[in-house]
């Protein structure tokens, strides 16, 4: 049959008429949604109908991602490490669920049955939520630049559970640790620079001769692979106790530096000038010595023990020791959630207070002399 829609009271126009155009088009849609015979529809035509999987793989881009140009015109740093994670879990986790989907058909359901089926396929509660806010913050950014009418992500609730706990270690572990003899030196200054400053692993790698002061560290940068030196995590520079003994294995690892201890050399060095040492090999290096004080892979799996629970372990002795808000300088973090105010610089008054805890803290763990 011929279907006809209305164009005034003594009008009507054949669909399949020669002079049906994308006026007439537009009217018919915006009737059978009015009626409720359809939902949303994106028009060929509109950029609402790329294919879903090819809106995400331009969004993530970190060339032609038109997202990340508008952030990085308003001065906001996005590294390149988070840009290529994104792309990562785009591949893995929203190419297949919506094969063949267009971007303006996408729904609440579809996202809520793709978060079900990631759960159900095992993964974790951090990774599940990780992989929804790469979908969301694309669509939240579709529907605010017109692109979408309506952003089909939001009031979906995450998929929740509870995430696994980071273990840490004891005393009598840490002193065996702090005892045996390391293959590697810079294995174990970075490991005795975690446990003792709560230091993550990127900002040890990043690590230069001008950081080290004769009480304290400067934690000015972290280092990954792709965006190399850059900012601390939360872009906050912080000042860490040094112990003496631990002060003076970074010293020696100056000495026998092949590429020199000027002031920009790196601490940890690596296998050329201009580059750290691989943060793998001192995360390898510390399981490695965690079998040597018996405890197996097993053990150390159970126990959810890494090279970051060093740090984990760190902010529990100084929030045993101090008020949250020492403590959270002590660490870097920003909110109380994460050991919820930080400020900008530490005074005298704190930066002795976080000494003296770290003395309590270590002085049994650790040998050292009283000054530097």
């Amino acid at each position: 049959y011929t279907a006809f829609y209305t164009l005034s009271l003594h009008d009507a126009l054949p669909i399949r008429a020669p002079t049906f155009g994308d006026a007439d088009a537009s009217l018919v849609l915006a009737a059978l949604e009015a009626r409720g015979f359809v939902d949303k529809v994106a028009r060929r035509d509109s950029p609402a109908a790329v294919q879903v999987s090819a809106f995400l793989r331009t969004f993530w881009d970190e060339d032609d991602s038109p997202y990340l140009r508008e952030e990085r015109a308003r001065g906001r740093s996005i590294t390149l490490r988070h840009v290529r994670e994104m792309g990562r879990i785009v591949e893995r986790y929203w190419i297949e669920p919506f094969k063949g989907r267009r971007l303006g058909d996408l729904r609440k359901a579809d996202i809520r049955a793709a978060l079900v089926a990631l759960s159900e396929k095992g993964l974790a509660p951090g990774t599940i939520a990780k992989a929804f806010a790469c979908l969301s913050t694309a669509l939240r950014w579709a529907a605010e630049a017109d692109v979408i009418e309506e952003n089909p992500a939001q009031g979906v609730r995450k998929i929740v559970g509870k995430a696994k706990e980071r273990g840490i270690l004891e005393d009598a572990e840490l002193r065996s640790l702090f005892a045996l003899e390391w293959p590697d030196a810079r294995a174990k200054a970075a490991f005795m620079l975690a446990a003792t400053t709560g230091m993550r692993r990127g900002e040890i790698m990043a690590l230069q001769f001008r950081d080290i002061g004769e009480d304290r560290i400067f934690v000015r940068h972290s280092w990954n692979d792709d965006d190399r030196l850059k900012a601390p995590k939360n872009g906050e520079e912080r000042e860490a106790v040094l112990l003496p003994a631990v002060r003076e294995a970074l010293v020696d690892l100056g000495k026998g530096n092949p590429f020199g201890n000027g002031p920009e050399a790196f601490v940890f060095y690596g296998g050329e000038p201009g580059r750290p040492l691989d943060g793998q090999i001192v995360s390898r290096a510390f399981e490695t010595a965690l079998e040597s004080i018996e405890i197996d892979d097993e053990s150390r799996k159970s126990r959810g023990l890494a090279f970051h629970s060093l740090r984990h372990g760190f902010a529990k002795r100084m929030a045993d020791r101090l008020d949250t808000e020492r403590a959270m300088k002590a660490t870097g973090h920003l909110s109380r959630a994460m050991l919820e105010h930080y400020a900008d610089h530490r005074s005298k008054e704190d930066f002795a207070a976080v000494g003296t805890a770290a003395e309590e803290a270590f002085g049994n763990i650790v040998e050292f002399r009283k000054g530097a």
